[in-house]
């Protein structure tokens, strides 16, 4: 940060550092035992990060005793807020029987038929602890079906971080985008996994079909996030999906589609959101009711490379935690409560917050884009339309960082410029939310930027 960032953001750091002693002192301690402090990389921080009490409804509750209003929750995973008293009923009553039994239990049943029912294009289905192991076993699963060595992504796709989707992720860590141009994006991944990806443009067909005509007899599959996240918060074009399907089939490449994010759009996620069915489909997040799970699940025919054929399968998959008791109650619970009239209301507070940042921005003098779809929204800083991961390099990243900041310091969590809304918020906590905007922008020095 330049000297005349840090005069700007200057408000902002007081205010932060008088309102959070205590994540001061957790965050001292911390660094005695973990790197920077933080059990993962990409958890916003400027001097230290917020260390968190517990969470209610919309609202995060930290060591200090601040409400925050919590705009990411659990980055889609908690659509109805924290501790949702269903959720919180199924898992304290699986505890009493429970909290890790090794064999199957019924739940994984009764989870694995609710998803079937929404997803019908996952005609059979496994369990897993992550979205990342989901979605490394649906390019086996691929390269297995199809005896396909490659596999193809979009750029400033996210799908995980095992070796397989480490390069070209593009993701917005610290206000710079990491991997974005097919580089690994961490020391330590295997030098030959890079040449297995090919790397496509979001939301472009043409360019996508230019792109695959010389490689579809090496393609297993083609992975997309019908909301791309991590790299933009953008949504895919109608027309964009049903191309891509057709291209898939003409080529004989399976499509699969990471709707880890994407399953909260409506009760079959972007399936039936766009109408498209998948031949393998990975899930997570919303799926769980914030507990650690993943699923991968497909056509029937692929799937079955799953079974034991003389006593062996052909894709060996299993976890200690496939499938684990108190993410199969969470779930269960999740979904039953998770109504059409859960998702109506999610895409009104999605429009609500998108028209507010833009009347914001505007009454500012501050140049946003706002993409998203239902209650995902991301925040570009720039005069530009954003269609791609590209398109949302433009925006200033040190401005997303700075306003970021500027909310948190003023009791309201933005990660960057991405928001996934529950369905507890209120139209009341977001003219909140515009307010404290307005002054992000201010102390951010936005305008203009």
């Amino acid at each position: 940060m330049n000297v005349r960032e840090a005069r700007r953001m200057e408000h902002a750091h007081k205010r932060y550092l008088e309102a959070t002693p205590k994540s001061a002192a957790k965050a001292e301690e911390a660094r005695r035992y973990m790197p920077d402090g933080i059990s993962r990389s990409g958890v916003p921080y400027q001097f230290y990060p917020i260390f968190l009490e517990r969470g209610e409804g919309q609202y995060l509750y930290d060591l200090d005793g601040r409400r925050i209003l919590d705009l990411v929750n659990g980055h889609s995973a908690l659509a109805l807020g924290h501790a949702h008293p269903a959720v919180v009923a199924a898992v304290a009553q699986q505890v009493t029987r429970g909290t890790g039994l090794g064999l199957m239990e019924s739940t994984e049943v009764e989870l694995a038929a609710m998803l079937q029912e929404r997803f019908p294009s996952m005609e059979l289905l496994r369990f897993t602890a992550s979205g990342t192991e989901a979605t490394m076993y649906a390019v086996r699963l691929a390269r297995a079906f199809t005896r396909r060595p490659k596999f193809a992504r979009f750029e400033g796709s996210y799908h995980g971080l095992h070796d397989m989707m480490c390069s070209g992720m593009g993701m917005n860590i610290g206000g710079s985008w990491a991997g974005s141009n097919g580089e690994p994006v961490s020391l330590g991944v295997s030098p030959s996994v890079a040449g297995e990806a090919v790397f496509l443009p979001y939301n472009d067909l043409a360019g996508c079909e230019r792109i695959l005509a010389g490689q579809a007899d090496e393609l297993a599959c083609v992975i997309v996030e019908p909301i791309l996240g991590g790299g933009g918060g953008i949504p895919s074009e109608p027309a964009f999906l049903r191309g891509m399907r057709e291209l898939c089939e003409r080529s004989g490449i399976l499509l699969v589609f990471d709707e880890m994010i994407s399953a909260g759009l409506a009760p079959g996620g972007a399936q039936e959101f766009y109408q498209i069915a998948a031949d393998v489909t990975t899930g997570g997040k919303v799926l769980g009711g914030g507990m650690p799970m993943g699923v991968v699940g497909g056509r029937a025919d692929i799937m079955r490379l799953c079974e034991a054929k003389n006593g062996v399968p052909e894709v060996f998959h299993t976890g200690t935690w496939n499938g684990h008791p108190l993410a199969m109650a969470a779930g269960v619970a999740q979904l039953r409560t998770m109504t059409p009239e859960v998702y109506e209301r999610l895409g009104e507070l999605g429009d609500y917050f998108r028209e507010g940042v833009r009347r914001t921005a505007a009454k500012g003098g501050v140049q946003v884009q706002v993409t998203g779809l239902q209650h995902f929204s991301c925040i570009h800083y720039t005069d530009q339309p954003v269609r791609n991961h590209r398109d949302a390099r433009r925006s200033n990243a040190t401005v997303a960082k700075n306003v970021a900041f500027s909310l948190l310091s003023q009791g309201f969590y933005l990660l960057g410029g991405r928001s996934n809304l529950s369905v507890v918020t209120t139209h009341e906590d977001l003219d909140r939310f515009f307010d404290a905007l307005a002054t992000a922008f201010e102390e951010a020095g936005a305008a203009g930027a």
